[in-house]
């Protein structure tokens, strides 16, 4: 379990992870990612809907709007390798970052800047603490480490290489290049549990309407 903050308003997000699977549930909605069955669903409980379309799909289509995004930012600037994607971003070792939730975690650090369009840019700046005391199945890991690879391109345009281990608290600041304000986004661990997960955790509730995903 987590809480999500931007600036003063406060949420809870609960993630399960099994193997190939993960879910993250919040007050407006629930996400799931299955690799096993090529899935990816958006709940809506208000109106008891669900998008649905294949995991692989939305991966690529992320990825193809953010290089097609830095391609119009690189040809303003003259890039040679518009749309290629560059090299992947790496976050730096900040140090020692306490304990989060009961687990020994390290810091570390990202600055980067990400076009919005040609000709606006956004400065983007990411702490993260790491535990690497969090053991989990090794299909488990890996369906973790896709989220924040498809979450990373939606963030920063960019592939980033994060160090290993469970995320247990984020910070992240956003601000026009040049100035502006800045927007300040904070996630942190507050429980991990270990329990049995139902297989029906990552399926469409009975009685749940489906629409097209493309709507």
């Amino acid at each position: 379990m987590e809480t999500h903050r931007i600036e003063a308003a406060v949420d809870t997000l609960v993630t399960w992870i099994a193997p190939g699977r993960v879910r993250v549930s919040h007050k407006g909605g629930d996400a799931i990612l299955d690799s096993e069955r090529d899935r990816f669903i958006v709940l809506d409980p208000q109106n008891r809907t669900a998008r649905e379309l294949p995991l692989s799909e939305w991966e690529a289509r992320i990825r193809a709007a953010a290089i097609a995004t830095q391609a119009a930012a690189d040809s303003v600037r003259g890039s040679g390798d518009a749309g290629q994607g560059g090299e992947p971003l790496r976050f730096e070792l900040a140090g020692d970052g306490g304990r989060i939730a009961g687990y020994a975690c390290t810091r570390h650090h990202l600055f980067a800047e990400r076009p919005l369009f040609p000709g606006e840019w956004e400065e983007l700046e990411q702490e993260i603490w790491v535990t690497d005391a969090l053991e989990m199945p090794a299909a488990a890991a890996a369906a973790y480490r896709r989220v924040f690879e498809s979450l990373d391109w939606v963030d920063f345009d960019a592939r980033v290489e994060r160090p290993p281990g469970v995320r247990m608290r984020l910070v992240q600041q956003r601000r026009s290049r040049g100035g502006g304000a800045r927007e300040v986004e904070t996630i942190e661990v507050v429980r991990v549990e270990r329990r049995r997960v139902e297989p029906s955790t990552f399926d469409v509730p009975p009685g749940w309407s489906r629409i097209d995903a493309e709507k």
